[in-house]
């Protein structure tokens, strides 16, 4: 099947569906009221201080068919807007690290890129890290129900950013060539001191040369506070903007998902107001001197 952002997650909801509990009607209901809920808690996130509840089975299907098709696009338009992400992926092997990747954003975009590409891709080795157990769930078969041409493998690992000690734990970021960000800081800033040094964390942890891919909503209290981080642990700025984004892209099908834009009265998000940044932490010569040299 194609990998297109629409396709993919137009599997995944009819593959996860009937896992919400009660008859067609109330499921309908209960998803459309919290595609709603989402989208006020997110705009009342900064002051409240508390996000949705991804324990909810409502709550992740409405999150994944309300914000992941638009996300995952993004991450790969990041991608093929940077040679240097795109270099990554001209290696035989490609470990990946998407921090705060439960949703599925990070990967779906980074497979769509590969299926566009086109040429043999690369075996991918995906570690997903995430607050919520319960992602992993909704994710697990993806590789088996696409039949993906890539070869995949993902390990899931859970860090509770609030948790200090459970994510100070050794994990494998260091290894990775690529890491991704795409919508977590602002789902973790209300957390504060804890959130920046978790992002400090995990810049402080990637090896010299690799990239990472960072998308968020158009706010400095965000990526301001990236920015601040990835200049204190040598980071380099490859690509970075701000603006509206969309869903420039003609053979991405929203109406792939209209079976259930009817069901909740509601269509998935296809615009919005997004910080971007490619960043790498620079290389080291034979002589210890930093090299911005691939």
């Amino acid at each position: 099947m194609s990998l297109k952002c629409f396709s993919v997650v137009k599997k995944v909801l009819e593959d996860t569906y009937s896992e919400i509990p009660d008859d067609e009607g109330n499921r309908d209901r209960m998803i459309a009221l919290a595609i709603e809920q989402i989208s006020e808690t997110y705009l009342n996130m900064s002051k409240t201080g508390a996000g949705p509840d991804f324990r909810d089975p409502v709550n992740r299907f409405a999150y994944v068919y309300a914000y992941v098709p638009v996300h995952a696009h993004w991450v790969s338009e990041l991608i093929s807007w940077s040679q240097d992400a795109k270099d990554v992926f001209e290696k035989d092997k490609v470990r990946i690290a998407c921090i705060g990747g439960g949703p599925g954003s990070d990967l779906v975009g980074i497979l769509k890129y590969l299926d566009e590409r086109g040429g043999r891709p690369p075996s991918i080795f995906c570690e997903i890290a995430d607050g919520c157990e319960l992602w992993k769930h909704t994710w697990s078969d993806l590789a088996f129900s696409l039949d993906l041409p890539v070869r995949l493998s993902t390990d899931y690992i859970i860090q509770r950013v609030g948790d200090t000690d459970a994510w100070r734990h050794p994990v494998q970021f260091e290894k990775s060539d690529i890491l991704s960000m795409s919508f977590f800081v602002s789902e973790i800033a209300h957390l504060g001191e804890p959130a920046w040094d978790y992002v400090g964390a995990v810049f402080e942890k990637m090896k010299p040369g690799a990239v990472l891919l960072f998308n968020d909503n158009q706010n400095a209290m965000y990526y301001g506070k990236v920015d601040e981080i990835a200049r204190s642990k040598g980071l380099e700025v490859l690509l970075e903007g701000k603006g509206d984004r969309r869903v420039y892209d003609r053979n991405e099908k929203s109406d792939e998902l209209s079976e259930f834009s009817k069901k909740f009265g509601r269509k998935s998000k296809l615009t919005g107001d997004v910080s971007w940044r490619v960043m790498r932490k620079p290389l080291m010569g034979a002589d210890g001197a930093v090299s911005a040299d691939p």
